[in-house]
């Protein structure tokens, strides 16, 4: 399957003619490819037929990409160069590759991107998470990395943080062939590739499971269309494709549309729009709203409410994400665009680094082209956006869509201004991502891993960076999945639950908080009898957070030391026994009842 997917892929990026820059053809065949996938693989888990026969058949679209173009464009074969500029960014795509190589742990790829997709693909199906809340949102990532898991055993064919570094390679290869076609060097078209794969978070996420690499690789794609003045119904269907990647995408529509009619006048191109937008963007709403009730589920529950959630959590996770940025004061609204491209934390306050150059190149580009307006929508939509992102969760990962439309505006204006100075900016790139990648790197220690693959198989040397990175997950998982299990209750484990291969229920803060519930409401023979009727064999409970500091005491005064007491009565009585011990994670075990016997 392996070569299969990469002779695949190879064959995909066969272009032979074109009268735009290869590189821009290859983004845009290679966005194409993901997108054909991104939709073969949404239709098949909702109708349930994502088997291994349907997987080979996914994996196959690259090929017939390839070979179309091969026969129907074999007379008007092209060849392209290749110069030094090319092999800048080959090095810094092996720096990306040998910083992905470690296996996934960053904590929404375990809590929900690559989880999910694990369980969709065992499944075959977008099957029901056990209220894993995250499941709610818009799931065409998912739905891509379900195609690199296996319908049967739910492991990767490959490590899918390859798949994330292909995307972000992809996208500076394509915002290199845009500025070439705008007549810009390849000396300033590569200060836009390598600013961007420099920016420290480009290369976090770039080298995750996170959606960000595809939700940027698409607004690109939507700016070139723009741009080039593609029909409005094929830029619909782009922005609806965003859609359906992340609810942050919702601004795109909002922005795009006006500037779209401003730029036609006419209805029918509003209206082909909207036909677009609605055809590729709109099916993970509309589930959500036959589901639960609510479109945006779990957000905008004051609005339109939605069963399976509560104003308690849904309280609780809008403060969660308000915390976020550096505060909501008018005058840190006014010093936010500062504080966001001069941060350097890459754990605390925005989450992330973009750096100084890229609001240096901001300023400068928008005082020297400020007279020209033939690129006045792009400063509209990167506004709005920032807007947008400003208003609702403060971290850098949700501006990084926006960057390569940066590069967009400034590249040009700043070749015309200062022809020669592209060095300058370069090292400024270079300079800036020093201290943050460092950190980065320093702070997710893939040196574990590298020290390990010197003299253990990969298969160990996973286990031990593993072991290392999430040891109180990890080991606990490795455990359970040697026993017999049914399904097992995961209580204030992060959420974290890709590598446990048994059916699950998360209780997190974001989640759920069942158990806690659960013990509050019942008496104990109701609550042994609610866990046997679930199917839980199996109860995994960090007690570095379950309750601590009565943080129980949201259900009334007192609660943490009631549930407590039930949880001390539940041990006494055998129903539940203690299994093992890994610091301050447990396992208990449901007592197997007389009838099971």
């Amino acid at each position: 399957m392996i070569v299969w997917i990469v002779s695949g892929l190879l064959c995909a990026l066969y272009l032979n003619q074109g009268n735009s820059p290869i590189e821009k053809r290859l983004f845009i065949r290679g966005c194409k490819v993901l997108v054909s996938i991104q939709i073969a693989m949404t239709i098949l888990l909702f109708l349930n037929m994502y088997t291994p026969t349907a997987q080979w058949l996914v994996w196959s679209i690259p090929w017939l990409f390839g070979v179309v173009d091969w026969i129907s464009n074999r007379q008007h074969r092209q060849t392209s160069t290749f110069s030094w500029h090319h092999v800048v960014l080959m090095c810094i795509g092996l720096g990306y590759i040998w910083h992905a190589s470690p296996p996934p742990w960053m904590r929404d790829s375990l809590t929900y991107h690559l989880s999910l997709a694990k369980q969709y693909a065992i499944a075959g199906t977008y099957v029901e998470t056990d209220l894993v809340i995250f499941g709610y949102f818009p799931q065409g990532w998912q739905s891509i990395l379900t195609a690199i898991h296996s319908p049967i055993t739910g492991s990767a064919l490959f490590n899918p943080r390859y798949l994330s570094v292909s995307i972000c390679i992809l996208t500076a290869i394509g915002l290199f062939g845009w500025l070439r076609e705008q007549e810009s060097s390849k000396e300033w078209a590569l200060t836009g590739s390598v600013a961007y794969l420099l920016t420290p978070s480009i290369v976090e996420f770039g080298t995750s499971c996170y959606v960000q690499p595809w939700l940027t690789a698409v607004c690109l794609w939507i700016v070139m269309s723009i741009h080039d003045r593609k029909s409005t119904l094929f830029i619909g269907s782009l922005v609806g494709i965003a859609c359906s990647l992340k609810y942050s995408a919702l601004i795109l529509p909002i922005l795009i549309g006006p500037i779209l009619y401003v730029h036609s006048q006419k209805t029918k191109d509003a209206l082909m729009f909207f036909i677009g937008l609605c055809a590729t963007g709109t099916i993970f709403y509309l589930r959500n709203l036959v589901e639960t009730g609510n479109p945006l589920f779990p957000m905008m529950y004051e609005l339109f409410g939605g069963s399976g959630w509560d104003s308690w959590r849904a309280m609780a996770y809008k403060h969660t994400l308000d915390n976020y940025g550096m505060g909501r004061s008018i005058l840190d609204y006014i010093v936010l665009p500062f504080r966001l491209f001069c941060t350097v934390d890459m754990v605390r306050f925005f989450q992330g680094s973009i750096g100084i150059g890229w609001l240096l190149m901001l300023g400068i580009s928008t005082w020297q082209d400020r007279r020209n307006t033939s690129y006045k929508w792009m400063l509209i939509l990167l506004s709005g956006w920032f807007v947008f992102w400003a208003l609702q969760v403060q971290q850098v990962r949700f501006f990084l869509p926006m960057l390569p439309l940066v590069a967009m505006l400034c590249i040009p204006t700043l070749e015309r201004w200062k022809s020669k100075s592209w060095g300058i900016w370069i090292c400024l790139s270079v300079v800036w991502s020093l201290s943050p990648l460092h950190s980065l790197i320093s702070n997710q220690q893939g040196h574990v891993y590298w020290q390990a693959r010197e003299t253990l198989t990969p298969e160990k040397a996973t286990s031990l960076f593993l072991d290392h990175r999430l040891p109180e997950n990890y080991p606990i998982y490795t455990h359970l999945n040697t026993l017999n299990t049914k399904k097992v209750w995961l209580i204030w484990m992060r959420g974290y639950h890709y590598y446990l291969d048994k059916p699950v229920r998360v209780d997190n803060v974001f989640g759920a908080t069942r158990f806690e519930q659960l013990l509050w409401k019942q008496s104990i023979d109701e609550i042994e009898m609610s866990l046997r009727s679930d199917n839980i064999s199996h109860i995994v409970i960090n007690w570095r957070f379950f309750l601590q500091e009565n943080n129980a005491d949201y259900l009334s005064d007192g609660a943490s030391i009631v549930i407590q007491d039930r949880f001390t009565q539940l041990i006494q009585k055998n129903i539940l026994h203690p299994v093992r011990q890994w610091g301050p994670v447990w396992i208990y075990e449901l007592e197997e009842s007389s009838s099971e016997e």
